[in-house]
């Protein structure tokens, strides 16, 4: 994603006039604060107003729960640890010409019927989140 992906989008067809949709999902925790702004600076230059982008982050408070201590561990054991968090999403999209969404992780577990786990139920969790975003460029 530090290569110029970009412009073998646009060689290969992609039209960033016509509204598009992105997934970045599990991508953005493993990159550095930098890198994560500039994936953002560069699927909003390639974005037409309209388009959708979902994205998957989390807090500090997520990381640093204990209960997250063995996964984190693992992560950094192969050189894959977490290198970011965000504690605001919707500002932090907004900056990129984003209007943002928040879905907590676990109302989106209560609508769909299904069993809250634990780490993102707010009574154990307290104040960590896993950040479901929907984001219209505007």
């Amino acid at each position: 994603m530090r290569d110029d992906w970009p412009a073998s989008l646009v060689s290969a067809g992609f039209d960033p006039e016509r509204p598009t949709a992105w997934l970045v999902e599990g991508v953005l925790m493993y990159l550095t604060p930098e890198d994560g702004a500039a994936v953002l600076k560069r699927l909003s230059e390639l974005s037409a107003p309209g388009s959708r982008l979902s994205v998957e982050h989390v807090n500090q408070a997520y990381a640093d729960q204990p209960k997250m201590r063995p996964a984190m561990n693992k992560l950094a054991a192969t050189q894959a640890a977490w290198l970011s968090s965000v504690e605001d999403p919707e500002q932090w999209l907004a900056a990129h010409g984003w209007r943002a969404e928040i879905t907590h992780q676990a109302d989106l577990a209560v609508s769909l019927g299904r069993p809250v786990p634990a780490m993102a139920h707010p009574a154990v969790a307290g104040s960590a989140r896993i950040w479901l975003v929907d984001a219209t460029r505007d």
